[in-house]
């Protein structure tokens, strides 16, 4: 099984470097995708992004975690989780490249809106 780690503390966080390291021994592929930057409290954030916008990203090392594939990824927890899922971040990189994350963040964003539509209907229609 692959098991995608992230945080909204950054990819420097000793937290994420515990977990990560922890999850190791369990026999699964590990694979983190973090934000370079602390982005505490914007965890649900995708950021703005457009299709001609250039997203950053780096690899990245977890420490006494030899094996650990490791990504900093300049944007907000829930776009590293997307390009997370998307494929790993250096097929990501190679193959799909920062348009088809754009486009894939804004499939979630519309998602999101239609969840908060969904839920102000249901609210409007229990008064």
């Amino acid at each position: 099984m692959r098991i995608l780690v992230t945080n909204d503390d950054g990819i420097d966080s000793e937290g994420i470097h515990e977990l990560a390291r922890a999850l190791a021994g369990t026999g699964h592929e590990i694979v983190v995708v973090a934000p370079s930057s602390d982005w505490s409290g914007a965890g649900a954030a995708l950021g703005n992004l457009r299709p001609d916008s250039a997203l950053g990203v780096a690899s990245a090392r977890i420490p006494d975690g030899d094996g650990i594939e490791a990504w900093a990824f300049d944007g907000p927890p829930a776009l590293c989780v997307v390009a997370g899922r998307l494929a790993r971040a250096t097929d990501l990189v190679d193959d799909l490249g920062r348009r088809e994350v754009a486009r894939e963040a804004e499939r979630a964003r519309r998602a999101e809106r239609a969840r908060e539509r969904a839920a102000d209907l249901r609210r409007h229609a229990e008064r």
